[in-house]
C-alpha cells in the first residue's frame, strides 16, 4: 500500500544522495504513491520507452509526454526520454524535445549519427537548449483527440528567458489500445493537418505593442502578428515545425512606419 511504497521511495532517494549525488530519473513512477512520496526526486520519466523498432510507437509517444506533462509538470520535471538521432523519425522527437523543457539526450549507436540534427539542438559547447518549464498542450488541444480525430494538430508551448516557443506536430494516426496493450494502427493512411498557430498559445508572453514576430523553422519564413492573429501550417503525417514567437517593443526615438 501507499505506507510502504513511501518507505521504499525514501529509501531509493536516501541511497541516490549518498552513493549518485542525488541523479535519479524515476521510471514507471505514476502511481500517486509514488508521485506523491517524492522528497528529493526531481525529473521523472513522463512516457513508455523509445521503441525504435516500433514504428506505430513514435507519435503516441511523443502525444503521451506532453499531456503527461500537464500534471507531472507541478511535481517534478518531466523527462521525455532519449532518442536516435538517425531514426526516420529523429525529427519529430528532436522537435518535441526541443519545446519540451527536458534533458536531451540520445541512444545513438556508436558512430552512426546524425549530427546536423543535432547541432539544432545544442551550443557548439554541448550546451543544450533547454526551455524553462515543461511542455504542455496549448488551451485549444487541451481536450481534443490529436491522435485519432483526423484533424487537430497537437500544439506544445513554452518560453524561454526572452521569448516564447511554441510546437506544432501532426501526430494523427496511431493509437494505444488498452484493450490488447499495444499500438494500433490505423484503417486509413493518416491525414494532412493544419495547424493555426498564434501568439496567443503561449501563456504570459505579453507585447506592449500588440506585435510579435513569429520564425517558422521549417519553413524559414517570418510572420509578425497580433496576439489574437494566427498563422496556418499546413503538416504532413509525423510533420512537425518549431515557432519562436518574440514579442515586439518600440525604441525610444525610432518612429513607428504607422
Amino acid at each position: 500500500g501507499p505506507q510502504i511504497t513511501r518507505a521504499y521511495v525514501h529509501a531509493m532517494e536516501q541511497s541516490a544522495k549518498e552513493y549518485l549525488d542525488g541523479n535519479v530519473i524515476s521510471c514507471m513512477c505514476h502511481p500517486t504513491e509514488n508521485l506523491y512520496s517524492f522528497r528529493e526526486t526531481s525529473v521523472a520519466r513522463a512516457s513508455d520507452d523509445f521503441y525504435p523498432r516500433e514504428p506505430a510507437s513514435h507519435t503516441v509517444h511523443v502525444v503521451n509526454v506532453v499531456y503527461n506533462s500537464l500534471f507531472l509538470g507541478e511535481l517534478v520535471i518531466p523527462d521525455w526520454d532519449m532518442f536516435q538521432s538517425e531514426h526516420p523519425a529523429a525529427g519529430l522527437h528532436a522537435a518535441a524535445r526541443a519545446v519540451g523543457g527536458c534533458s536531451v539526450y540520445t541512444s545513438d549507436r556508436p558512430d552512426i549519427h546524425d549530427f546536423t540534427l543535432l547541432k539544432k539542438l545544442v551550443l557548439p559547447d554541448g550546451t543544450v537548449f533547454r526551455a524553462k518549464l515543461p511542455g504542455r498542450p496549448t488551451r485549444d488541444v487541451l481536450f481534443s483527440d490529436v491522435a485519432t480525430d483526423g484533424v487537430s494538430a497537437l500544439k506544445v508551448w513554452n518560453m524561454n528567458n526572452v521569448n516564447g516557443v511554441l510546437g506544432v506536430f501532426n501526430v494523427q494516426g496511431y493509437s494505444w489500445d488498452r484493450s490488447v496493450r499495444n499500438f494500433k494502427e490505423p484503417e486509413s493512411p493518416p491525414p494532412n493537418v493544419i495547424a493555426e498557430a498564434s501568439p496567443k498559445d503561449v501563456e504570459g508572453l505579453f507585447s506592449p505593442e500588440d506585435k510579435y514576430a513569429v520564425w517558422s523553422h521549417s519553413e524559414e519564413r517570418l510572420f509578425v502578428l497580433s496576439r489574437p492573429e494566427c498563422v496556418s501550417l499546413s503538416l504532413k503525417p509525423q510533420g512537425w515545425d518549431v515557432l519562436t514567437v518574440a514579442p515586439c517593443q518600440a525604441l525610444p526615438g525610432i518612429l513607428s512606419p504607422e
